[in-house]
């Protein structure tokens, strides 16, 4: 899609256990479509969303050549409770999901 939705919190609930468990934030990107970037007309076509027919919508992926960027930023820890721990996620994955779709993002075997 064009953004990053909203997370919430509830699915984080099991970070506060004891002992809480280190949180993998995973930003993916497709950034890539039949080799070229994919602009903001194409993201619709990657997307899932509303009442769309999923049948329908891997029959269009399959048409197409995609490429993802995936990225594991450093684990974190909780801390402040689930809800910051959440605002953290959205900000740092949505900066970073923004970076890639920009041409920012500096790729593979780089701190970024």
């Amino acid at each position: 899609g064009a953004r990053v939705l909203p997370f919430r919190s509830s699915f984080l609930a099991l970070a506060e256990t004891d002992p809480p468990p280190l949180i993998q934030p995973v930003t993916i990107v497709y950034d890539r479509m039949d080799s070229l970037p994919v602009c903001r007309r194409n993201r619709p076509r990657i997307a899932w969303y509303g009442d769309m027919d999923i049948a329908s919508h891997y029959a269009e992926l399959g048409r197409h050549d995609w490429r993802a960027t995936i990225v594991l930023d450093d684990p974190i820890e909780l801390d402040g409770g689930r809800k910051a721990l959440t605002a953290t996620l959205e900000r740092q994955i949505a900066a970073r999901a923004a970076a890639i779709r920009q041409g920012r993002y500096p790729g593979p075997f780089t701190k970024a």
